[in-house]
């Protein structure tokens, strides 16, 4: 069993790259904002409250209808009550968001924000007495917001220290693609397994994660790929790199990349009912320059080559391809990619690589590595097997050719396309996947696990 401390749940939709900025944005934008501070029966917080009611100060400037004033120690019904409201305010509304701060709890794999009057004396009571995040992601969706930004800020300690079945690490749970959703965004304080810290200092009334946010909601014209990331610097330096958010996102990157929370220049909060961005381009993430790094002679790494240093480096090649082709589908639908997701590496692909390291400020190397990899949401893929090729039936021939077992050698690999195009022969019979690997490499055989050099 695993226990975790929520300190901020911070959720947004959106419809589209372009939103409305102006007077009227009940329309437009909704918010929900929730802090809880006085728990009953759990350790009480010192800043949830206090995040919650800068949250709320500050989307109320960026034109968020976040009702009258934000939910502090709200019990599970006003809880309730208050997801109800807030889904009325964001009918018909371009964007959407809700922000928790408080106590929360994941066992067994799920997710529970937890209300101030909860008891929680056996597991069991999280279904009764907590609302999960699952419910929540589910009551956003029925709003029809198609791209869904989700924030988890953990806390370090265990608000149920004296219940037996709530002892373990504090640290909060990943989210799987199907809690996501499509076009979904999700933002942790810290990296899904790690801890994050409640505050640095007995002065501070802000955890330094809602503090980096606060900051960064202030700041016109980002996308919130940039905004994220100047989060995530902001803490990693604050907390002596003891702490990193974390990003996941699942669907197009279009969205992420051209709403703003603060539009800045290209359109002001307080213009007129008449005045959108609709005419304008969508925002972009700014390229990062950064030196170009040292390619192949072609002009491009191949499949085994682009995943040195990741354990997909072990993998087969059917499997590397399958992932790279994952790559070029989130490549292209950021724009940065143009050609046939087809698994096979080329100089469109590798453009596309490097041009996305720069855009989320990350080392241009030309390679999927650790960091890319996170960033386009491809970890802990599990290596497959490829489908088995079908033998031809065999002819008379063929039976009288056999040779016999003294003199049969073992097959050698044959020249690249001459079963067909990107692929080689097994000595098994089978074909084997060699798309975007240089003559000369070597590839494993997922037949027989051998070493074979591609001619």
């Amino acid at each position: 069993m695993k226990a975790t401390l929520l300190r901020a749940l911070l959720f947004v939709s959106y419809v589209g790259p372009f939103f409305s900025a102006s007077s009227a944005f009940a329309a437009d934008r909704a918010a929900l904002v929730i802090g809880n501070n006085a728990y009953l029966n759990a350790t009480p917080l010192k800043t949830a409250a206090n995040d919650a009611q800068a949250v709320w100060e500050k989307l109320r400037t960026l034109g968020f209808d976040s009702g009258t004033a934000p939910i502090l120690n709200a019990s599970l019904e006003t809880t309730v009550e208050a997801v109800e409201a807030f889904k009325l305010r964001a009918l018909g509304a371009h964007a959407a968001i809700v922000y928790y701060a408080g106590h929360g709890i994941e066992h067994a794999g799920i997710n529970y924000l937890i209300p101030v009057d909860a008891l929680l004396e056996k597991a069991v009571q999280l279904k009764t007495q907590a609302y999960s995040l699952n419910a929540l992601l589910a009551e956003v969706k029925t709003l029809q917001v198609p791209t869904r930004l989700v924030i988890l800020d953990c806390c370090r300690n265990n608000p149920l220290p004296e219940r037996t079945w709530s002892r373990g690490t504090p640290t909060l749970a990943d989210i799987n693609d199907e809690a996501l959703g499509g076009a979904t965004m999700v933002v942790f304080s810290a990296a899904p397994g790690t801890t994050a810290k409640d505050r640095l200092s007995a002065d501070d009334t802000h955890s330094p994660f809602a503090t980096a946010l606060l900051a960064q909601l202030g700041v016109p014209g980002q996308g919130l790929f940039n905004l994220f990331g100047e989060v995530e610097k902001t803490v990693f330096a604050a907390t002596d790199e003891a702490q990193k958010p974390k990003v996941r996102f699942s669907g197009d990157v279009s969205p992420f990349a051209s709403f703003l929370m603060h539009p800045g220049n290209a359109g002001s909060v307080n213009g007129s009912a008449n005045q959108t961005l609709a005419a304008q381009p969508a925002a972009q993430p700014p390229l990062i320059t950064s030196p170009s790094p040292e390619l192949p002679s072609s002009g491009y790494y191949d499949l085994a080559q682009v995943f040195d240093g990741t354990p997909y480096d072990a993998y087969n090649s059917y499997t590397r391809a399958r992932i790279l082709s994952k790559a070029q589908e989130k490549l292209k639908a950021a724009g940065l990619y143009q050609s046939s997701t087809d698994g096979a590496m080329g100089p469109g692909t590798e453009r596309a690589i490097i041009d996305w390291q720069r855009q989320q400020s990350l080392p241009a190397t030309g390679r999927l590595d650790h960091k890319t990899q996170a960033s386009l949401t491809l970890e802990n893929i599990q290596e497959s097997t490829p489908p088995a090729t079908p033998q031809p039936k065999p002819t008379a021939q063929s039976q009288n050719n056999k040779q016999t077992p003294s003199s049969r050698k073992m097959a050698q690999p044959a020249k690249i396309g001459a079963t067909q195009s990107g692929f080689m022969n097994s000595p098994t019979g089978g074909l084997i996947d060699v798309r975007g690997i240089g003559s000369g490499r070597k590839v494993r055989d997922p037949y027989t696990g051998q070493i074979l050099i591609v001619p």
